[in-house]
Protein backbone atom coordinates (compact mmCIF):
# COMPACT_ATOMS: atom_id res chain seq x y z
CA UNK A 1 0.00 0.00 0.00
CA UNK A 2 0.72 3.71 -1.08
CA UNK A 3 -1.46 5.42 1.59
CA UNK A 4 -2.87 3.55 4.73
CA UNK A 5 -4.79 5.39 7.11
CA UNK A 6 -6.44 3.86 10.52
CA UNK A 7 -9.16 4.78 12.13
CA UNK A 8 -8.48 8.93 11.93
CA UNK A 9 -10.68 10.83 14.28
CA UNK A 10 -10.15 15.08 14.36
CA UNK A 11 -12.25 17.54 16.34
CA UNK A 12 -12.27 21.15 15.10
CA UNK A 13 -13.31 23.28 17.73
CA UNK A 14 -16.55 21.46 18.75
CA UNK A 15 -16.83 20.17 15.88
CA UNK A 16 -15.81 16.02 14.88
CA UNK A 17 -14.79 16.68 11.18
CA UNK A 18 -13.18 13.13 10.78
CA UNK A 19 -15.17 10.51 12.30
CA UNK A 20 -13.30 6.90 12.69
CA UNK A 21 -12.04 7.11 8.80
CA UNK A 22 -9.69 4.34 7.23
CA UNK A 23 -8.85 3.66 3.92
CA UNK A 24 -5.81 2.17 1.69
CA UNK A 25 -4.54 3.35 -1.74
CA UNK A 26 -2.58 1.08 -3.75
CA UNK A 27 0.36 2.56 -6.20
CA UNK A 28 -0.41 3.29 -9.37
CA UNK A 29 -3.94 4.28 -8.68
CA UNK A 30 -5.95 7.16 -9.27
CA UNK A 31 -8.12 7.55 -6.49
CA UNK A 32 -10.60 10.10 -6.10
CA UNK A 33 -11.84 11.34 -2.81
CA UNK A 34 -15.43 12.87 -3.73
CA UNK A 35 -17.78 14.96 -1.11
CA UNK A 36 -19.62 17.85 -1.07
CA UNK A 37 -17.78 21.24 0.20
CA UNK A 38 -17.71 20.57 3.87
CA UNK A 39 -17.38 17.12 4.06
CA UNK A 40 -14.22 17.05 5.74
CA UNK A 41 -12.35 16.10 2.22
CA UNK A 42 -9.16 18.80 2.79
CA UNK A 43 -8.78 18.22 6.45
CA UNK A 44 -8.58 14.52 5.67
CA UNK A 45 -5.02 15.37 2.63
CA UNK A 46 -3.79 17.74 5.20
CA UNK A 47 -3.86 15.09 8.12
CA UNK A 48 -2.46 12.41 5.22
CA UNK A 49 0.46 15.62 4.88
CA UNK A 50 1.17 15.66 8.57
CA UNK A 51 -0.18 19.28 8.45
CA UNK A 52 -2.60 18.07 11.00
CA UNK A 53 -2.41 16.04 13.23
CA UNK A 54 -4.91 13.43 13.89
CA UNK A 55 -6.44 13.11 17.68
CA UNK A 56 -6.91 9.28 17.19
CA UNK A 57 -5.57 7.04 14.14
CA UNK A 58 -2.53 6.86 11.98
CA UNK A 59 -0.94 7.41 8.31
CA UNK A 60 1.22 4.81 7.08
CA UNK A 61 3.03 6.52 3.71
CA UNK A 62 5.34 3.91 1.66
CA UNK A 63 5.00 0.97 4.56
CA UNK A 64 6.31 3.80 7.01
CA UNK A 65 4.47 5.43 10.08
CA UNK A 66 3.94 8.94 9.62
CA UNK A 67 5.62 10.55 12.56
CA UNK A 68 7.17 14.25 13.09
CA UNK A 69 10.71 13.04 12.38
CA UNK A 70 9.58 10.19 9.34
CA UNK A 71 7.48 13.19 7.48
CA UNK A 72 10.69 15.47 6.32
CA UNK A 73 11.83 12.21 4.26
CA UNK A 74 7.94 10.83 3.53
CA UNK A 75 7.40 14.00 2.14
CA UNK A 76 10.20 14.26 -0.64
CA UNK A 77 8.25 11.37 -2.41
CA UNK A 78 4.67 12.90 -2.38
CA UNK A 79 3.66 16.17 -4.87
CA UNK A 80 1.15 18.60 -3.96
CA UNK A 81 -0.79 20.40 -6.65
CA UNK A 82 -3.28 23.32 -4.58
CA UNK A 83 -3.77 26.75 -5.45
CA UNK A 84 -1.23 28.59 -3.05
CA UNK A 85 1.90 29.71 -3.69
CA UNK A 86 2.61 30.36 -7.65
CA UNK A 87 4.42 34.06 -7.57
CA UNK A 88 2.54 36.03 -9.80
CA UNK A 89 5.59 38.40 -10.86
CA UNK A 90 7.69 35.47 -11.71
CA UNK A 91 7.50 33.66 -15.30
CA UNK A 92 6.52 29.82 -15.12
CA UNK A 93 9.94 29.41 -15.67
CA UNK A 94 11.15 31.11 -12.69
CA UNK A 95 8.18 29.65 -10.69
CA UNK A 96 9.40 26.01 -11.50
CA UNK A 97 13.04 26.60 -11.34
CA UNK A 98 12.10 27.97 -7.49
CA UNK A 99 11.07 24.86 -6.95
CA UNK A 100 13.30 22.55 -8.05
CA UNK A 101 15.75 24.59 -5.88
CA UNK A 102 13.32 24.41 -2.59
CA UNK A 103 13.90 20.74 -3.50
CA UNK A 104 17.91 20.78 -3.61
CA UNK A 105 18.11 20.15 -7.07
CA UNK A 106 21.38 21.17 -9.12
CA UNK A 107 21.05 23.31 -11.85
CA UNK A 108 21.61 21.08 -14.71
CA UNK A 109 18.81 18.83 -13.34
CA UNK A 110 16.29 22.06 -13.19
CA UNK A 111 16.51 22.63 -16.67
CA UNK A 112 15.96 19.41 -17.77
CA UNK A 113 12.98 19.28 -15.91
CA UNK A 114 11.87 22.41 -17.12
CA UNK A 115 12.54 20.85 -20.48
CA UNK A 116 10.34 17.81 -19.92
CA UNK A 117 7.65 19.51 -17.97
CA UNK A 118 7.14 22.17 -20.36
CA UNK A 119 6.72 19.48 -23.12
CA UNK A 120 4.58 17.32 -21.45
CA UNK A 121 2.27 19.89 -20.09
CA UNK A 122 2.18 22.30 -23.51
CA UNK A 123 3.47 25.06 -21.73
CA UNK A 124 5.73 25.80 -24.67
CA UNK A 125 4.35 29.16 -24.94
CA UNK A 126 3.84 30.13 -21.57
CA UNK A 127 7.23 29.38 -20.17
CA UNK A 128 8.23 32.85 -19.61
CA UNK A 129 5.19 34.51 -19.32
CA UNK A 130 4.51 36.06 -15.80
CA UNK A 131 2.20 33.55 -13.75
CA UNK A 132 -0.34 36.31 -13.45
CA UNK A 133 -1.39 37.01 -17.03
CA UNK A 134 -2.33 33.36 -17.08
CA UNK A 135 -5.67 31.83 -17.68
CA UNK A 136 -7.00 29.68 -14.64
CA UNK A 137 -6.54 26.57 -16.86
CA UNK A 138 -2.89 27.08 -18.03
CA UNK A 139 -2.14 27.99 -14.12
CA UNK A 140 -3.55 24.70 -13.02
CA UNK A 141 -1.16 23.16 -15.50
CA UNK A 142 1.63 25.27 -13.50
CA UNK A 143 0.32 23.87 -10.59
CA UNK A 144 0.63 20.08 -11.93
CA UNK A 145 3.92 21.10 -13.43
CA UNK A 146 4.97 22.13 -9.92
CA UNK A 147 3.94 19.52 -8.28
CA UNK A 148 5.41 16.75 -10.33
CA UNK A 149 9.27 18.83 -10.70
CA UNK A 150 10.74 16.42 -8.18
CA UNK A 151 9.11 12.96 -9.86
CA UNK A 152 7.04 12.43 -6.94
CA UNK A 153 5.85 8.87 -6.55
CA UNK A 154 2.55 10.20 -5.19
CA UNK A 155 0.74 13.51 -6.73
CA UNK A 156 -1.91 14.92 -4.19
CA UNK A 157 -4.39 17.31 -5.74
CA UNK A 158 -7.26 19.47 -3.83
CA UNK A 159 -10.16 20.07 -5.86
CA UNK A 160 -7.74 20.29 -9.26
CA UNK A 161 -10.35 20.88 -11.71
CA UNK A 162 -12.33 24.16 -9.94
CA UNK A 163 -13.26 27.14 -12.42
CA UNK A 164 -12.08 25.47 -15.42
CA UNK A 165 -14.21 25.01 -18.71
CA UNK A 166 -14.90 21.63 -19.88
CA UNK A 167 -11.94 21.95 -22.73
CA UNK A 168 -9.77 22.80 -20.02
CA UNK A 169 -10.64 19.58 -17.75
CA UNK A 170 -10.61 17.03 -20.75
CA UNK A 171 -6.92 18.08 -21.00
CA UNK A 172 -6.31 18.08 -17.60
CA UNK A 173 -7.17 14.26 -17.11
CA UNK A 174 -5.08 13.56 -20.35
CA UNK A 175 -2.21 14.56 -18.17
CA UNK A 176 -3.34 12.46 -15.14
CA UNK A 177 -3.77 9.62 -17.43
CA UNK A 178 -0.10 10.36 -18.81
CA UNK A 179 1.04 10.29 -14.97
CA UNK A 180 -0.91 7.20 -14.30
CA UNK A 181 0.47 5.52 -17.14
CA UNK A 182 3.93 6.44 -15.84
CA UNK A 183 3.38 4.68 -12.88
CA UNK A 184 2.47 7.64 -10.21
CA UNK A 185 -0.28 6.92 -7.83
CA UNK A 186 -2.64 9.95 -7.83
CA UNK A 187 -5.14 10.84 -5.40
CA UNK A 188 -7.67 14.04 -5.90
CA UNK A 189 -10.17 15.11 -3.65
CA UNK A 190 -13.09 17.10 -5.29
CA UNK A 191 -17.08 17.94 -5.31
CA UNK A 192 -16.69 18.72 -9.07
CA UNK A 193 -17.56 15.02 -11.02
CA UNK A 194 -17.21 15.76 -14.75
CA UNK A 195 -14.88 13.59 -16.68
CA UNK A 196 -13.83 11.28 -14.83
CA UNK A 197 -15.29 8.16 -15.66
CA UNK A 198 -12.20 6.41 -17.35
CA UNK A 199 -9.55 8.05 -15.61
CA UNK A 200 -10.61 6.77 -11.53
CA UNK A 201 -9.72 3.71 -10.46
CA UNK A 202 -11.55 3.97 -7.51
CA UNK A 203 -13.68 6.06 -5.69
CA UNK A 204 -13.68 6.97 -1.54
CA UNK A 205 -17.35 9.17 -0.72
CA UNK A 206 -17.09 11.46 2.56
CA UNK A 207 -20.14 13.09 4.14
CA UNK A 208 -20.52 14.98 7.13
CA UNK A 209 -16.80 13.61 7.93
CA UNK A 210 -18.12 9.81 7.59
CA UNK A 211 -16.74 7.84 4.97
CA UNK A 212 -19.12 6.22 3.30
CA UNK A 213 -17.56 3.80 0.92
CA UNK A 214 -13.99 3.60 -0.62
CA UNK A 215 -13.54 0.68 -3.46
CA UNK A 216 -12.47 0.37 -6.84
CA UNK A 217 -14.99 1.76 -9.31
CA UNK A 218 -15.80 -1.23 -10.80
CA UNK A 219 -17.04 -3.12 -8.47
CA UNK A 220 -19.12 -0.37 -6.75
CA UNK A 221 -21.06 -0.11 -10.04
CA UNK A 222 -24.54 -1.47 -10.75
CA UNK A 223 -23.92 -5.01 -11.87
CA UNK A 224 -27.39 -4.97 -13.97
CA UNK A 225 -26.56 -4.79 -17.34
CA UNK A 226 -29.01 -1.89 -19.15
CA UNK A 227 -28.98 -2.33 -22.50
CA UNK A 228 -29.77 0.49 -24.58
CA UNK A 229 -31.68 1.03 -28.42
CA UNK A 230 -32.02 3.40 -30.45
CA UNK A 231 -33.93 3.10 -34.14
CA UNK A 232 -37.05 3.54 -35.53
CA UNK A 233 -39.59 0.86 -33.61
CA UNK A 234 -43.22 -0.58 -33.67
CA UNK A 235 -43.77 0.16 -30.04
CA UNK A 236 -46.46 -3.31 -30.21
CA UNK A 237 -43.38 -4.84 -31.27
CA UNK A 238 -41.16 -3.49 -28.10
CA UNK A 239 -43.86 -4.30 -25.71
CA UNK A 240 -43.15 -7.70 -26.73
CA UNK A 241 -39.82 -7.70 -25.16
CA UNK A 242 -41.14 -8.10 -21.92
CA UNK A 243 -40.03 -11.30 -21.43
CA UNK A 244 -36.73 -10.54 -21.73
CA UNK A 245 -36.63 -8.11 -19.21
CA UNK A 246 -37.65 -4.74 -17.74
CA UNK A 247 -38.72 -2.04 -20.02
CA UNK A 248 -37.71 2.20 -20.20
CA UNK A 249 -38.25 4.97 -22.87
CA UNK A 250 -40.61 6.42 -25.12
CA UNK A 251 -40.53 2.94 -27.34
CA UNK A 252 -41.10 5.07 -30.93
CA UNK A 253 -37.04 5.65 -31.36
CA UNK A 254 -35.80 4.69 -28.25
CA UNK A 255 -35.74 2.32 -25.39
CA UNK A 256 -33.78 0.57 -22.45
CA UNK A 257 -33.70 -3.03 -21.31
CA UNK A 258 -32.88 -4.98 -18.55
CA UNK A 259 -31.25 -8.19 -19.57
CA UNK A 260 -29.95 -10.96 -17.39
CA UNK A 261 -27.40 -12.48 -19.88
CA UNK A 262 -25.65 -10.61 -22.44
CA UNK A 263 -26.50 -13.59 -25.37
CA UNK A 264 -30.66 -12.18 -24.96
CA UNK A 265 -28.64 -9.15 -26.80
CA UNK A 266 -28.44 -10.75 -29.50
CA UNK A 267 -31.69 -12.19 -29.52
CA UNK A 268 -33.68 -9.28 -29.33
CA UNK A 269 -31.46 -7.43 -32.13
CA UNK A 270 -33.12 -10.72 -34.72
CA UNK A 271 -36.35 -10.15 -33.15
CA UNK A 272 -36.49 -6.68 -33.93
CA UNK A 273 -35.01 -6.62 -37.30
CA UNK A 274 -37.37 -9.97 -38.42
CA UNK A 275 -39.90 -8.02 -37.83
CA UNK A 276 -39.26 -4.92 -39.68
CA UNK A 277 -37.73 -2.65 -37.25
CA UNK A 278 -35.05 -0.37 -38.08
CA UNK A 279 -32.05 -0.24 -35.13
CA UNK A 280 -29.40 2.44 -35.65
CA UNK A 281 -27.69 1.59 -32.15
CA UNK A 282 -27.15 -0.55 -29.32
CA UNK A 283 -25.31 0.32 -26.31
CA UNK A 284 -25.02 -1.13 -22.89
CA UNK A 285 -25.35 1.51 -20.09
CA UNK A 286 -22.51 1.43 -17.53
CA UNK A 287 -22.95 3.66 -14.23
CA UNK A 288 -20.93 6.55 -14.06
CA UNK A 289 -18.67 7.70 -10.98
CA UNK A 290 -21.38 10.51 -10.95
CA UNK A 291 -24.64 8.50 -10.81
CA UNK A 292 -22.66 5.71 -8.20
CA UNK A 293 -21.73 9.35 -6.07
CA UNK A 294 -25.23 10.34 -5.89
CA UNK A 295 -26.67 6.78 -5.18
CA UNK A 296 -24.24 6.29 -2.33
CA UNK A 297 -25.02 10.58 -0.94
CA UNK A 298 -28.69 10.25 -1.89
CA UNK A 299 -29.06 7.36 0.25
CA UNK A 300 -27.74 8.57 3.41
CA UNK A 301 -29.48 12.34 3.08
CA UNK A 302 -33.17 10.73 2.29
CA UNK A 303 -32.73 7.79 4.63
Amino acid sequence: MVIEITGINKIIGAKKVINDVSLSINKGQVFALLGPNGAGKTTLIRIILGLLKPDKGSVRLFGEKLTDQSRTDLLLRIGVQNDGNLYENLSVKENLALWGEIYGLGQGTIKNRIDDLKKMFHLEEYIDMTVGNLSKGNRQKVMLARAMFHSPDVLILDEPTTGLDPAAIDEFYQFIKKLKKDGVTIIMSTHYLYGMDDVVDSIGVIFEGNLLISDDVNRLRRQENKVHFKGKFNPKDIKELTSYGELFGNLNDEFTITVDKNDKVADIVKILVLKGNDIYSVYKEIETVKEIYFRIIGGISHG
